[in-house]
């Protein structure tokens, strides 16, 4: 098995709301979104080196799968991000395969 993950960012979105979303590849029956969410760090209790920050706030964190959610993905109107995880079986054939993700936007 192997197995890719990037995401996408989106910064400052001019709406908000539930946005369908969907992928097309031959590649789709192996592929997974994911809604980033943020989960909120109240207090750090232990000394590491290997963290972001020791300050509280709110840390990219969460990961709900999109189809959980009726392939919609939620937008605010700040930063938001989609996960993308690709998880082949050996039985893939080598070469390069396009991926694309939409999120659909209305007009008004």
């Amino acid at each position: 098995m192997t197995e890719l993950s990037l995401w996408r960012c989106y910064g400052n979105v001019e709406e908000k709301g539930n946005f369908p979303v969907r992928v097309e590849s031959l590649l789709s029956e192996y592929i997974t979104l994911y809604a980033v969410k943020d989960a909120v760090m109240d207090y750090i209790w232990f000394e590491d080196d290997d963290i972001i920050t020791n300050e509280p706030g709110l840390m990219p964190d969460i990961l709900v799968p999109v189809s959980e959610q009726n392939n919609y993905y939620a937008a605010v109107k700040y930063v938001n991000a989609l996960w993308v995880n690709v998880k082949l079986p050996e039985d893939v054939g080598a070469g390069e395969y396009d991926i694309k993700v939409f999120r659909i936007f209305w007009t008004k």
